[in-house]
């Protein structure tokens, strides 16, 4: 459920350019290129906390136009997009798709996170256990990422917190 995105502004700029032109009518693009193009450009628009209406209509886009086998991608960016938007039982929603397609430790790492946001405690604890069983010990590379998250949505400024 990773994805490649450049590494600094200018590179987020050539990958949508380039994107934005695959998704043109062009000669020789096929649906599924389109399909990717429009995947990328709505990643790119959340990465860069761009507009997060266009990266909805452009994931909900990619989706009707994947390939079975990528629409777990689709479906996960659906889902960051709305926990961006701060639509909870939306983005659970769409993650519970892509991790029944696709149980990936990003997925699940996702959907945990969602579902936290969403109240939803006790099926979160029980995705992040999943998440652990799947990933067998090794070290977590999205725990910077999950911790921004959780800062983020409130979790870490109190809510859920031991105090002591």
């Amino acid at each position: 459920m990773d994805c490649i995105a450049g590494d600094s502004a200018g590179g987020q700029a050539f990958l949508s350019a380039g994107a934005l032109g695959k998704l043109a009518d062009g000669e020789g693009e096929t649906a599924p290129e389109r399909a990717v193009a429009a995947y990328e450009l709505a990643l790119g628009e959340l990465e860069r906390e761009g507009d997060r209406d266009r990266a909805l209509e452009l994931a909900h886009l990619s989706l009707e136009a994947l390939p079975s086998e990528l629409r777990p991608h689709a479906l996960g960016a659906l889902g960051r997009i709305h926990m961006a938007r701060e639509e909870h039982s939306d983005a659970v929603d769409y993650l519970e798709q892509a991790a029944a397609l696709a149980p990936s430790p990003t997925v699940l790492g996702q959907l945990g996170l969602a579902l936290l946001a969403a109240g939803e405690g006790d099926r979160a604890r029980e995705v992040l256990r999943r998440l652990r069983q799947l990933r067998k010990g090794t070290p977590s590379q999205d725990r910077g990422e999950m911790l921004t998250h959780l800062a983020r949505v409130g979790f870490l400024a109190g809510h859920g917190r031991r105090k002591g």
